[in-house]
């Protein structure tokens, strides 16, 4: 038969289809594309939110205001007699620039925890090198006029050879110190790190509030665009535009603006407006630079020039601009690392949890899944087993069921409340690892006993009658008959309530604590994957750190349920076997 004949024979056959059958089968098409739609939603909405967390967890990109333009320099000249100086760090320290604000903090003794800037927990051993007057230079350089090192105590230590800076770096992985450049290169449990020193200066009006805004930022290569004629008025960047008067208005409205230039003040030797170039333009020394740009000569003819002229901008460095308390603009930068890195696993963590890793954090949250498993199995699968093998299914049974549903339903802050009172206050157990444990028991003791129950259920009972006429008797018949008949239903219903405890923060934030120590006894308080998360992120302490225990909370419990998975697998095999 040909195809044509075929292709009739179809269309000839679904012309004598009785209606209903043809109501039938869309209604069939349409629930299938319903049900296909369905799960394509659910699957879409899991991966995203997954993945969402999973790519925050492993990656953080971060968009900051500084006061200082993205520009690096590494060998930073300090004096006019040539002399260039570097910024040497402990080499596994993870920082690669720092500012000229945190770098003048650091030699005044007010920054003596270098955590924040590395998410380390580290000590800061400020170090500055002190032959051939490189440290009274460093000092001028650093430090406003008149002032030493020595002006602020001993938080700097002095070094007169770069073998005992290399000795320095070796023992205090916190150190940071100021070398002539061409030492830096031979210290070789060191690395150089930049200095952010460049400043946008403008004239005041810009800052100021005009139509219910303010310029205070600009975003990267903004900067570039208002000194270059790309962006050639500031209303371009988002800043403030002349008033124009009323009696100068055609249409007699107030309230409008014109928009006001961009004047790039521009030094004698534009190195500095040159170095920002260097970021933005392969060759700064062809940047451009547009034609209304004024020229000055000497730092305090820049400054008032940039002072006095209406829409002016310039760059100079920080500490010119701090000494004479200047009108500094903000500059976005965009920063990137890896976020979970091996290290976040092996550290102890520190400051409320903003640096350091979460050694002490996962060690603590197996430690409660361990103790919640071992007491609240043979406590549930026991009542699972009285209730289904030895009750009379009578009204106490119904009512058990019924008061057992009902506790599956209450909130978790519920149990908070009652092993906040009962277990830590009643009971003298106070808040830790006890409190926590049996408050997280009676959560999940409903789910461990209605799946027990449904499991023990489904053995035929053809099973326990064999095993009844061989001559065992019923306990002999519940341990070795039913129980590992029984036992992929049972694991299945731990493995859910052991996933319900594991994310849980409500039920034990007042009886387990949120201690950031290691567990060390039964009664200890401590902090848990879950608690962290939620103080991380109600707390504004880091959001990177959030999504890092955020990660290794979503692969412990996809450890969990695998490994559950497989071992259910294998029992199920046995069992047919």
């Amino acid at each position: 038969m040909s195809t044509h004949s075929q292709v009739s024979s179809k269309a000839a056959a679904r012309a004598y289809l009785a209606p209903h059958t043809i109501r039938v089968r869309r209604q069939q098409a349409i629930a299938k594309g319903v049900i296909w739609a369905a799960a394509g939603v659910t699957i879409l909405t899991l991966v995203l939110i997954v993945g969402y967390i999973l790519f925050n967890g492993f990656y953080t990109r971060k968009v900051q205001d500084f006061p200082v333009t993205p520009y690096v320099e590494e060998r930073v000249p300090i004096a006019e007699d040539g002399t260039t100086m570097s910024i040497v760090v402990e080499r596994s320290m993870r920082i690669r620039d720092i500012t000229f604000p945190k770098l003048e903090e650091i030699y005044t003794g007010r920054l003596p925890f270098l955590g924040y800037l590395t998410t380390q927990n580290r000590q800061t051993t400020a170090v500055v090198y002190d032959g051939d007057g490189f440290a009274a230079k460093a000092e001028a350089f650093v430090l406003s006029e008149g002032r030493t090192f020595d002006f602020y105590g001993d938080d700097v230590t002095y070094a007169g050879s770069a073998e005992e800076i290399q000795s320095i770096l070796a023992e205090n992985d916190g150190t940071i110190a100021l070398v002539p450049s061409e030492m830096a290169e031979g210290l070789r449990h060191g690395k150089v790190i930049g200095l952010l020193q460049s400043t946008v200066i403008v004239n005041p009006e810009i800052l100021q509030l005009q139509g219910g805004r303010r310029l205070d930022h600009l975003k990267l290569g903004q900067v570039a665009d208002l000194i270059s004629g790309a962006a050639p008025a500031w209303s371009d960047v988002g800043g403030p535009g002349i008033v124009v008067q009323e009696q100068d208005l055609q249409n007699n409205i107030p309230g409008v603006y014109d928009p006001l230039p961009a004047v790039p003040v521009v030094p004698a030797n534009p190195d500095a407006l040159w170095a920002y170039f260097d970021d933005v333009y392969d060759d700064a020394s062809d940047a451009p630079i547009r034609e209304n740009a004024v020229t000055a000569d000497g730092l305090d003819e820049y400054i008032n020039t940039v002072m006095e002229t209406p829409g002016a901008i310039g760059i100079i460095r920080t500490k010119e601009a701090m000494d004479r308390d200047l009108p500094i603009l903000q500059v976005e930068r965009i920063t990137h690392w890896l976020n979970l890195r091996p290290q976040l696993l092996f550290h102890a963590p520190s400051r409320a949890g903003a640096v350091g890793g979460l050694s002490y954090i996962i060690i603590n949250t197996l430690a409660m899944v361990l103790f919640v498993i071992v007491i609240a199995t043979p406590i549930g699968v026991a009542a699972a087993i009285y209730l289904i093998e030895y009750s009379k299914q009578g009204r106490l049974v119904y009512l058990l069921r019924l008061g057992t549903d009902t506790l599956a339903g209450i909130p978790s802050i519920i149990f908070g409340l009652f092993g906040m009172v009962f277990f830590a206050q009643f009971l003298g157990f106070k808040t830790g690892l006890i409190s926590g444990t049996l408050t997280l028991t009676l959560m999940i003791l409903p789910t461990v006993i209605r799946t027990s129950e449904e499991a023990l259920k489904s053995v035929p009972r053809d099973i326990r009658d064999g095993s009844l006429a061989l001559g065992a008797t019923k306990l002999q018949t519940i341990f070795r008959v039913v129980l590992p008949a029984a036992s992929p239903g049972i694991l299945t219903g731990v493995i859910l309530g052991i996933g319900r405890a594991v994310g849980e923060t409500a039920a034990i934030l007042y009886t387990l604590g949120s201690n950031l120590a290691l567990l060390h006894s039964i009664n200890s308080p401590m902090r848990v994957l879950s608690v962290h998360l939620y103080m991380l992120i109600r707390e504004n302490v880091s959001l990177p750190n959030a999504f890092a225990a955020a990660t290794i909370l979503v692969v412990i419990v996809f450890l969990v349920n695998y490994t559950t998975t497989r071992l259910i697998g294998r029992l199920n095999r046995m069992a047919g076997q």
